[in-house]
């Protein structure tokens, strides 16, 4: 995890403090886009509407058909099962990087406060 106390901070000199609250502002920025891409999001709704479309259409007719359409229903649940298996990674990732991006904002907080006393 990310180290800085306000003890450990009042002896680095202000050159070492402006070069970690760039890094700290960079590290926040890359955690911030890592928590909720888009593209993933969209792909598993993808994903999810067709195992929806599928397993229903396999449904409906599976009556007219003899049962051969229960494919169809077999693949979408295949689909439901991979989203909710992706959704589940997904989410405990974001847990994990919001916990990352809480630590990443309080030393940040606290270098620059000590950067702001420094200079009062």
């Amino acid at each position: 995890m990310v180290q800085g106390t306000t003890g450990e901070l009042s002896t680095i000199s202000d050159t070492a403090l402006d070069a970690r609250l760039q890094d700290l502002a960079l590290e926040l920025a890359l955690a911030d886009a890592a928590i909720s891409p888009a593209s993933d999001a969209r792909t598993r709704l993808r994903k999810m509407l067709r195992g929806v479309v599928l397993t229903v259409a396999g449904i409906l007719f599976a009556a007219q058909t003899g049962g051969v359409t229960l494919l169809l229903c077999v693949a979408g649940v295949a689909d439901l099962i991979d989203v909710l298996e992706e959704d589940a990674a997904a989410l405990r990732l974001q847990l994990r990087l919001k916990d990352h991006l809480e630590g990443y904002t309080g030393v940040y907080q606290r270098i620059a406060i000590e950067k702001a006393n420094r200079d009062w």
